[in-house]
């Protein structure tokens, strides 16, 4: 079965429920390492002694979509994959809520469209 947010339809980026939605599971399942905007300071990290963010976490920001989504599917370094916790919708819905926090709350919907992320 091929997810709407898997395909990335434009209907499904400008949908604001996928979004908010993305918001809530990322606040559940990211939020604690990652914390509230992302900057890698969550309450695992800062109250839970685990090491900080190394200093390239910041060059993070500039990750598309899809490379978000592989790495919450998958893992990478410290971080675990999420795949099992979250459904492949569910793992676009917070791929796209990462994409607003990393362009001050705009999906930047031309730049999607022009990497083929959401249909012309």
């Amino acid at each position: 079965e091929i997810s709407a947010c898997l395909v990335g339809s434009e209907m499904c980026i400008r949908d604001r429920s996928n979004t908010s939605e993305g918001k809530r599971l990322y606040g559940l399942f990211c939020a604690h390492c990652h914390g509230d905007k992302g900057n890698g300071d969550g309450l695992v990290i800062t109250v839970g002694g685990y090491p900080a963010a190394p200093p390239a976490y910041n060059t993070l920001k500039d990750r598309k979509p899809g490379s978000v989504f592989h790495t919450i599917t998958y893992g990478k370094n410290a971080m675990g994959p999420h795949a099992s916790q979250l459904n492949k919708d569910e793992r676009w819905k917070v791929a796209m809520y990462v994409r607003t926090m990393q362009f001050d709350g705009d999906l930047n919907l031309e730049e999607l469209v022009s990497e083929n992320i959401v249909s012309k």
